[in-house]
């Protein structure tokens, strides 16, 4: 029997240059600014759409776990011929992309690569460059990958509205209660 082993730097290289799946986070989950969006609105099918006011940025909001690099795109619907220009601006770094229309196919504008330096959220900003008049295309999605993107937390889903919660606390027949206070801080 014939076997052979791998040296170990090779096992090294093996492991460290496995990647998970590139995090793509719908167009649907964006928020406009402002909240009336300009004409722009948001459709659970197709993302950012009708967008073509450059006043109106979309944002996205996540949780990093792990600190280190990662690059981003979007991914959006632009008319054939159509040229249309981005900036996206995470952590206080902004980075911009020109893109070309294919009709009904997808294009991508690739923003290169964006530094996390400290775990919590994030805010993700993307605003138009296009001059007026021009087709800003429909945004279908923010496409994240690299080693700080793992275990990310966005919300994937169309459902954007917080889940209530109702406290109450069941007190012995006879108490005499005069006041309740409760306190909570959420997330920044």
């Amino acid at each position: 029997m014939n076997i052979k082993f791998l040296p170990v730097a090779a096992m090294l290289a093996l492991a460290f240059n496995s990647s998970a799946a590139p995090l793509r986070v719908p167009g649907f989950t964006a928020y406009l600014e402002p909240e009336t969006g300009n004409g722009a609105r948001i459709s659970s099918k197709s993302g950012v759409t009708s967008w073509k006011d450059a006043s109106t940025k979309v944002l996205w909001f996540g949780a990093f776990t792990n600190i280190g690099r990662f690059t981003a795109a979007v991914e959006l619907q632009l008319p054939d011929g159509a040229e249309a220009k981005f900036r996206l601006t995470v952590a206080g770094r902004s980075q911009e992309a020109s893109v070309k229309g294919a009709g009904t196919n997808a294009v991508t504008a690739n923003f290169g690569a964006f530094e996390s330096s400290k775990a919590g959220y994030q805010k993700f900003v993307l605003e138009s460059l296009t001059p007026a008049g021009q087709p800003f295309g429909d945004v279908t999605a923010l496409i994240l990958d690299g080693p700080a993107v793992e275990n990310a937390h966005f919300n994937l889903k169309s459902r954007r509205n917080a889940a209530s919660v109702h406290l109450g606390y069941p007190v012995g027949r006879g108490t005499n209660v005069a006041a309740f206070y409760c306190e909570m801080t959420g997330p920044r």
